[in-house]
């Protein structure tokens, strides 16, 4: 993409060609501010992308494994506890692992996000500011 160059207007110049250059002018910078949204867009989608997989990747395979597990684990349980007991207190041991899981990605997902994002912000932040 050009460069944005700033043309001075000179005093030959007449209205209409003054005009047609501000609508110039114009596309070009909505063009710019376009293609720069896509580029912070896209870096936070790799970031979601990227923390994501590894979230879904362990869910799946976390899914496969435990179904195997709590099986077994339930039955050896079931030979001192009442069946019911044993289910209990594997589902719950299960669902501590899935909350220490999900509190560790997640923020590092957020920061991740606003990492990406943070290029975007600041350029708001300046062109308010002038």
């Amino acid at each position: 993409m050009p460069a944005l160059r700033i043309q001075t207007p000179t005093d030959q110049e007449s209205v209409t060609a003054l005009v047609s250059r501000l609508g110039d002018d114009l596309a070009r910078i909505l063009r710019a501010e376009a293609a720069l949204f896509r580029l912070h867009f896209y870096a936070g989608l790799e970031a979601v992308r990227a923390r994501g997989g590894f979230l879904a990747t362990g869910v799946v395979l976390g899914l496969g494994g435990v179904g195997a597990l709590v099986a077994g684990l339930v039955t050896l349980l079931a030979h001192w506890l009442p069946a019911w007991g044993a289910a209990f207190l594997v589902g719950g041991g299960l669902l501590l692992v899935a909350m220490l899981l999900g509190t560790i990605e997640i923020p590092k997902l957020s920061r991740e996000v606003g990492n990406a994002l943070a290029p975007a912000a600041e350029d708001q932040t300046s062109r308010s500011r002038t």
